[in-house]
């Protein structure tokens, strides 16, 4: 027990410091230590939310920033953040509605700025570009130098046709900052774009600069562009383009060795996925190849999406990730529209998993459609694009709670081949996950990870981290200065799982899925 104990403003100040430092896991550990005083702290959750996405902690990161908009329903600064998390994670559509919220509740001129910035490039990442236009040229009438802002407008321009005025407002970026790293990204972008045209229009070959190591220029394209522009009624040809990649800073284990028992799911994974990966030519030989799709089914909150996430680290695969929100629109037949482009893209940027969260919401059951048979085509259109798509690289994985809502036509042969059970954590998984649940926290030395396991059969992930949460507030509230083995174990006691057996008997039930 410490007699000097630091307040929680000490430790947020602390915080402060570390990051004005760029000490950002040092951060992150002094604002644990003040949410362990008060969690109900809003500044100190935004502080935090900061310091993970400095780190590239994109899911830390949203929880921090969700934390706090929950604490403060109207803190402004904290849905833009958590919009341009949500940005980086490629959820452009919810990041958009985020950022849309911030700017409801009030602004910062700067911070206007930045919203305006991230909504436009998350529709340019949609490939909407008349509705990133207007976004881009929000941010310039509040900065006229915002680089990111001329050069994003200007890749707009460029892709609906506007070379003039594209290349007039590149010139003005290099003059403002010629080093700006946006601005080498949208170079980079029309450059790739220029390739592809160059290639897909055999007879402009010979009218094209080719230059391997020459920064592109957009004057190229002006004698072309001012010929189309003499017929006003041609329309301007829009171009489409695939932003680079971004690097994320990563650290730490990656793929199974960061995942805690499941050994049932990660043995039918490596046997089916990566043995024939890495032993390809053998494979090969014997016409072995990764199955189309894999179904994963069982309660919530028992580590589905998390093994697909370290599956893709595993093997080195893009990834990507939807839920139904994700996908789905209000307009007839863009839902549609938005899974073909889904497939297209995993394909274009292939070897690629795609993971879809909450499957059944894109593929219900089609006799409870009842008055929503529009769906119908969705549901069609969903089917088409999975057939044979390992021929094209990428591995569709789905995951629900609800077995028994999901469309029969999906457990077809060249579909969904395998189907696995992911049952509550096992024994060494919940041992696995108090002790990440315990990380960063003041605790005694008699605390026993098998004896917390042992008591918490059949719980849910997403009870363990309840159950560690509950303790620390009951030691808050009687005043002790660190967990112990008692007080875990009566929290334990008190907090039933949230997985009934009734609940566990109804996904046994439908075991009979299973295709291993």
């Amino acid at each position: 027990m410490g007699i000097f104990r630091k307040t929680k403003e000490e430790w947020f100040g602390l915080g402060g410091k570390h990051i004005d430092n760029g000490d950002f896991d040092k951060a992150v550990e002094a604002y644990h230590k003040a949410l362990e005083i008060d969690n109900q702290d809003q500044n100190v959750w935004f502080n935090l939310g900061l310091s993970y996405h400095a780190l590239g902690m994109l899911d830390d990161a949203y929880e921090s920033f969700d934390m706090c908009t929950t604490l403060q329903p109207d803190y402004a600064e904290a849905f833009l953040r958590k919009g341009c998390v949500l940005y980086d994670q490629e959820k452009y559509r919810l990041a958009i509605k985020n950022i849309n919220k911030a700017l409801e509740f009030g602004l910062i001129p700067d911070d206007e700025v930045t919203a305006f910035v991230t909504i436009a490039e998350s529709y340019v990442s949609l490939e909407k570009m008349d509705e990133a236009l207007p976004y881009y040229e929000s941010a310039l009438e509040l900065n006229d130098e915002n680089v990111q802002a001329l050069s994003g407008k200007a890749l707009v321009l460029y892709l609906q046709g506007d070379i003039d005025e594209a290349n007039e407002l590149i010139e003005e970026a290099k003059e403002i900052d010629p080093d700006s790293p946006d601005l080498a990204i949208v170079l980079t972008i029309i450059e790739s774009v220029s390739e592809t045209d160059s290639e897909d229009n055999e007879s402009d070959e010979d009218e094209e600069e080719k230059a391997d190591d020459v920064p592109v220029k957009l004057s190229d394209k002006k004698e072309q562009s001012s010929k189309q522009s003499d017929d006003k009624t041609t329309e301007k040809p829009k171009k489409s383009f695939k932003r680079p990649e971004k690097t994320k800073k990563e650290s730490g284990p990656k793929g199974f060795a960061c995942v805690a028992g499941m050994q049932d799911v990660k043995d039918i994974l490596t046997k089916d996925i990566i043995e024939p990966l890495n032993r390809a030519e053998e494979a090969k030989k014997l016409g072995v190849s990764i199955p189309n799709g894999f179904l994963f089914f069982g309660p919530p909150g028992c580590g589905k999406t998390f093994i697909v996430r370290k599956l893709a680290e595993e093997i080195g695969y893009n990834y990507k990730e939807f839920s139904a929100s994700d996908v789905g629109s209000k307009w007839a037949h863009e839902t549609s529209g938005n899974i073909a482009k889904i497939f297209k893209e995993a394909t274009d940027n292939a070897p690629t998993i795609l993971f879809f969260d909450e499957i059944e919401a894109l593929v219900p059951k089609r006799e409870s459609l009842g008055s929503e048979q529009w769906k119908q085509e969705e549901i069609n259109e969903f089917l088409t694009q999975m057939n044979n798509a390992s021929e094209h690289k990428v591995l569709v994985i789905g995951a629900t709670n609800k077995p028994d809502a999901i469309d029969d036509a999906i457990m077809r042969s060249g579909r969904m081949d395998k189907r696995v059970y992911i049952p509550p954590p096992d024994f060494d998984a919940r041992k696995d996950l108090f002790r990440k649940q315990l990380e960063g926290r003041s605790q005694s030395q008699d605390i026993n990870l098998d004896a917390l396991a042992k008591k918490t059969e059949n719980y849910a992930s997403s009870d363990i981290a309840l159950i560690v949460n509950e303790a620390a507030r009951k030691a808050f509230k009687d005043g002790l200065d660190e967990l112990e083995q008692e007080l875990l174990e009566f929290i334990i006691e008190n907090t039933p799982s949230s997985l009934t057996k009734s609940k566990i008997d109804f996904y046994k039930s439908f075991m009979h899925l299973e295709r291993k």
